[in-house]
Order: structure tokens, then sequence, then C-alpha cells
């Protein structure tokens, strides 16, 4: 791969021709943007307040003596 775009890219881009992905590689990619953006509504708390920890601060933790 780094081979082919060192060529590429060396090379006179005028005469490339941009097109569209497969029709199968663009619905494969959506199927799956949709399913991570659904597991990640279903990950958020939903309002829940309660915490699981708690983390002291910093400055009450470190002691000078």
């Amino acid at each position: 791969m780094h081979g082919y775009l060192g060529i590429v890219l060396d090379t006179n881009t005028s005469g490339l021709v941009l097109r569209p992905s497969p029709l199968t590689h663009r619905i494969r990619y959506y199927v799956e943007y949709t399913k991570d953006v659904v597991s990640a509504w279903l990950s958020l708390p939903h309002g829940r307040t309660e915490k699981f920890y708690t983390v002291e601060p910093f400055a009450n933790t470190v002691r000078c003596g």
C-alpha cells in the first residue's frame, strides 16, 4: 500500500478518475455506522446520577511535611 500511494502521489494526478465505492461497500458502512450509533445511544446513562466511585482531589492527597 505504501508503495502504491508513493507512486500515485509522486506522479501527475490530473488523469486519475475518482469513482464512488461499490454500493455493497457503502451499504455495509452505513449498517456498521448505524449499529455503532445505536450501541452508543443504548449505553448512555439516561439520567442516572449515582456515582460508582469517588476520587479525592489532588490538593488533599499531597502533603508536604
